[in-house]
């Protein structure tokens, strides 16, 4: 009996996001565990969650059904427990106390989910399939070096930045940790994707990490997750586009 590859794609993305179930009820019972970096492997695993539906769906109006349905559903699944007492040990939250903190989550939801369907409409759908790839850099620019940058500026962050447009709690130890930590995982899927070493994959690595870094440090209040993803992608594209 053959499957179809978009019935194997689906049965994939399932069982990505039934591992992070999974995840999600291991972590939740772990206290030795710091809450921020258990918030940062939710943050990872669904940012990356992006890079799948890139990948394991045949059109992109069936990766953006199946991306779209899906997030919605977890916005009102968030919405119907995120005051319950499991919803509270999964340490989704900094403070489950904190009313601001549930609408954050909520919109931070919608924000992703209303960026990367544009982006999925704009770069696959319109300009080509061989264009999905400025999606992923975007992703992976954004989605490691914001937990990164997190992390690392939580355990390690003392220099903080003396200046009024930047949030307060973001260290220099931090943003450094965005750029090398993002610009690494980019270089490695750089030289996977083209099977080969380039010279030009570390500069634009670099490039994308540095941008990356210095729009989260003056993004406020997730912002983040509205201007780094398209800015991001915009510019690996326009990267390609210049004469080599």
């Amino acid at each position: 009996m053959n499957i179809h590859p978009d019935v194997i794609g689906f049965l994939i993305f399932i069982g990505y996001y039934f591992l992070l179930v999974l995840l999600a009820s291991i972590l939740g019972n772990q206290t030795r565990i710091h809450k921020e970096v258990i918030r940062k492997i939710y943050h990872t695993f669904f940012s990356l969650s992006v890079i799948m539906v890139l990948y394991v769906f045949s059109r992109w109006w069936i990766s953006l059904s199946v991306y779209g349905c899906f997030f919605i559903l977890i916005y009102f699944i968030v919405a119907r427990i995120s005051r319950t007492r499991l919803f509270s040990k999964l340490k989704v939250l900094r403070t489950e106390e904190s009313d601001q903190e549930h609408k954050d989550l909520q919109r931070q939801i919608l924000s992703i989910l209303s960026v990367f369907s544009v982006l999925i409409v704009v770069f696959w759908g319109l300009m080509g399939s061989e264009n999905r790839h400025h999606i992923t850099s975007a992703t992976i620019i954004w989605g490691i070096g914001d937990a990164a940058a997190a992390v690392f500026g939580k355990f390690f962050g003392k220099k903080k930045f003396n200046n009024h447009a930047i949030d307060r709690n973001k260290t220099l130890e931090g943003a450094i940790s965005f750029f090398a930590c993002a610009g690494i995982i980019h270089l490695i899927f750089l030289i996977i994707l083209y099977q080969s070493f380039s010279f030009t994959f570390v500069l634009m690595s670099a490039v994308l990490a540095a941008v990356g870094a210095a729009l989260e440090l003056f993004s406020k209040k997730g912002w983040d997750n509205f201007v780094l993803p398209p800015v991001l992608a915009t510019l690996s594209w326009l990267f390609w586009m210049i004469p080599k």
